[in-house]
């Protein structure tokens, strides 16, 4: 089973088991944490078996509580960013199996499996509540989703990614929705680690927002193209 369905709780591991109480502060006393904050998107370094499958893990908090768990199923190796939608088909067949309607609420929150292929992202997101909290500014990545599922249409989001440097060890991208507003985050290669250098300070979207979009490419770039990485790439939502 992926996941307790009632309870909202999954089991990553023995000692990263995920539920809507989930603190910041009990992701420390494990062995995960590596001095990572709680204002950016957590990457678990190494794939993990949930249920007998593999997958990609990140973790979001917000006010030191849960947020949501990330999941990419990477049992089948899939050659191209084009090829995310069947991704996404092999997430919507393993919800089914676990009796899982995509976009389904529950009293703890909500299950998406989505897919943007023109960013080579494809993911099972769960998503918890949060109440009287405001998890991201306007136009946040729940709320894009939920609007969807209500069949409204959604300005796209564009994010540009120019490399600033990169060596063995780093890579700097810079980031924004045009040159003439961007910011910079580093990639720590070794240590599979991503630190924002500036912020972009957009009205439309929150930092944060841009900030997971800019690290989910530089991830994808990273796992799927053998560390080589482009001197400019794009963001689309």
């Amino acid at each position: 089973m992926l996941m307790d369905l009632r309870s909202g709780t999954i089991k990553i591991n023995d000692e990263l088991v995920i539920h809507p109480q989930y603190s910041f502060e009990d992701f420390q006393k494990t062995r995960f944490y590596e001095g990572q904050d709680d204002i950016r998107v957590i990457y678990i370094k190494e794939p993990q078996i949930i249920d007998g499958r593999k997958y990609l893990v990140h973790l979001i908090f917000h006010s030191k509580k849960i947020y949501s768990v990330s999941l990419c199923n990477i049992d089948v190796e899939l050659l191209g960013w084009e090829d995310e939608p069947k991704r996404k088909e092999i997430h919507d067949k393993i919800l089914i199996e676990n009796g899982i309607f995509n976009g389904c609420q529950y009293g703890w929150g909500d299950i998406v499996s989505d897919c943007d292929p023109k960013s080579g992202s494809s993911t099972i997101g769960i998503f918890y509540i949060f109440e009287h909290v405001e998890i991201f500014k306007e136009n946040s990545l729940k709320e894009m989703l939920s609007l969807k599922r209500k069949g409204y249409k959604l300005m796209a989001a564009y994010v540009k990614m120019i490399k600033k440097f990169d060596d063995d060890r780093k890579v700097i991208y810079q980031f924004g929705p045009n040159e003439n507003q961007m910011g910079e985050i580093e990639f720590d290669k070794k240590r599979k680690e991503f630190r924002v250098l500036k912020q972009v300070n957009d009205k439309r979207h929150s930092n944060q927002v841009y900030e997971e979009w800019a690290s989910q490419q530089i991830l994808k770039i990273m796992y799927r193209n053998n560390g080589q990485f482009p001197d400019a790439t794009s963001v689309e939502k």
